[in-house]
């Protein structure tokens, strides 16, 4: 197999069918190989949508390749607003260490990582990112068939399913369930599964999502 291009991952997913993706590099290549190979089947012979891993270092693509799993090759931090980089740009640069020890590569993945659904949802494509220790379990679709008129879905921290599964009006809350009405604490959202629609507000969402980011130094 060869990397793709964002041409290329285009032309895979039509316009209006989502594009599923992660970012990852070979510190967490046995991830990226499972979250690759636990959706693939799921998005087989449907219109469900397609997925590809954004890969942070040669050695994570290579071993992607070697499965024929599709793979974007993509730098720490990247905010070229989607645009296809010319053929003289130097390569991204190699990020093979963990990332999550250091906040300032984390905090550059997340921009990387937001720049992705900036792309998409400018192409007219619904976006769903998750980190890659998530495993699909499930056909992904029947989570955005829940709430069709949805800009954005966002997971959260909440471990209670009594508390999560509660919608009614109350000020009181569960620790890291704050997120039903009536609600005055924190919501504690998590970035580790989103999913955007190709709407106005979700892409002015994401894109101060990750402009905020990358101005943090």
């Amino acid at each position: 197999g060869r990397l793709l291009s964002r041409d290329d991952i285009l032309a895979r997913v039509p316009v209006g069918q989502p594009a599923f993706f992660t970012v990852a590099n070979s510190a967490y290549a046995d991830l990226a190989e499972n979250w690759a190979l636990l959706l693939r089947p799921l998005l087989r012979g449907t219109t469900a949508g397609h997925m590809f891993v954004a890969s942070l270092d040669g050695a994570l693509a290579t071993r992607l390749l070697a499965r024929r799993l599709p793979t974007l090759r993509v730098g720490l931090g990247s905010n070229d607003t989607g645009r296809a980089p010319p053929q003289s740009k130097a390569p991204p640069v190699e990020v093979s260490a963990n990332f999550r020890l250091k906040f300032s590569m984390f905090r550059a993945y997340g921009v990387t990582k937001a720049d992705l659904v900036v792309w998409l949802l400018r192409a007219g494509r619904p976006a769903v990112v998750s980190d890659v220790d998530c495993a699909w379990l499930s056909r992904p679709q029947a989570l955005l068939e829940l709430q069709p008129t949805a800009d954005v879905l966002a997971g959260t921290d909440c471990l209670d399913t009594a508390a999560d599964d509660d919608r009614s009006d109350r000020s009181s809350v569960v620790p890291r369930c704050g997120h039903h009405p009536g609600s005055l604490w924190s919501a504690w959202f998590n970035t580790g599964v989103l999913a955007f629609r190709p709407t106005a507000e979700a892409l002015s969402l994401a894109s101060e999502w990750r402009d905020r980011m990358a101005s943090v130094s």
